[in-house]
């Protein structure tokens, strides 16, 4: 029952039994008048392929298993469109609240309402809440990666880009506060690599980590990711790979950002809240409102 339109867990059986006997009832002008109970059995009496013994406490065993799978199983490297997501994560808790299901159940229904691939993968992308200030987001290993609009420390401004690491964690959460491994600005300084003993303090020297100018200025820690894992994320987020050539400019990752993925999902982003992206600036990426809002945008990213 993984990956096809059969509701993956209970809880998203339970909702949709309950909308299928609201519906009967209504469509039948009332000639149906069954409980919810009775057309969940008959479904599970009815399903192909399963014994003469099969029943609704063996499919709520499946359910459970399947569910427990899914929410553990995905992709080695996913990104989204950070406004997909938001949306996945409002309409989700509105309907956890008018429901009770689990907010994992609640994500997966409204992605398959939208009949949006992989909904166990977004779900799973959806477990730190997304703000409406971000833009981007991958998924890689048990890390999520956002970028965001806004200010990422005390020094920055309320426009800077920024990039922002969270532990993935093992259920669906109303708050990414305990979650955050580490955050900075985006631009052509950030660097991917080992980080060097001088300057870093309480720092794992044996893991890949985002570091900003050097990588004595190690930021984001990458733990657990194998090297082919690194170079894909580093080339899908612009950022260069340490030990990377970079004797042309077009070898130099950064150079390469305005035909990236990431920079569509910016430039949407940036129609949509036009006040605050014009004019807009960062240290490390001069003028990237004005750029995002004008430079023509690459339609291979739909």
């Amino acid at each position: 029952m993984n990956n096809s339109i059969f509701p993956a867990s209970n809880d998203a059986f339970k909702l949709f039994t309950k909308n299928l006997n609201d519906k009967l009832i209504k469509g039948s002008n009332g000639q149906y008048r069954r409980k919810q109970t009775f057309l969940s059995a008959m479904i599970a009496e009815s399903l192909p392929g399963k014994d003469a013994n099969y029943n609704i406490n063996t499919l709520k065993a499946d359910l459970k298993q399947n569910s427990t799978k899914s929410i553990n199983s995905t992709s080695v490297f996913t990104s989204y469109n950070s406004n997909t997501l938001y949306k996945i994560v409002k309409e989700g808790k509105k309907l956890r609240k008018e429901t009770g299901v689990d907010l994992w159940d609640a994500y997966c229904e409204v992605a398959s309402n939208y009949q949006l691939p992989n909904p166990n993968e977004i779900a799973t992308a959806c477990k730190i809440p997304v703000t409406n200030n971000e833009f981007h987001r991958v998924i890689i290993g048990k890390i999520i990666i956002a970028l965001f609009v806004g200010r990422g420390s005390r020094h920055s401004s309320n426009r800077d880009l920024n990039i922002v690491g969270y532990t993935m964690p093992d259920k669906c959460k109303y708050s990414e506060k305990d979650f955050v491994i580490g955050c900075v600005s985006y631009g052509d300084m950030l660097t991917i690599g080992y980080p060097t003993e001088f300057g870093n303090r309480k720092v794992d020297i044996n893991a890949y980590h985002i570091c900003k100018y050097s990588q004595s200025e190690a930021r984001i820690p990458l733990l657990a990711l194998e090297r082919n894992e690194i170079e894909l994320l580093a080339k899908h987020l612009c950022i260069k790979l340490e030990g990377q050539t970079t004797e042309t400019p077009e070898n130099i990752p950064f150079n390469n950002i305005t035909s990236s993925q990431l920079y569509y999902h910016l430039q949407e982003w940036a129609l949509r809240h036009t006040a605050i992206a014009k004019n807009s600036t960062s240290p490390y990426f001069e003028n990237w409102g004005n750029i995002a809002l004008n430079r023509p945008m690459n339609i291979s990213h739909l």
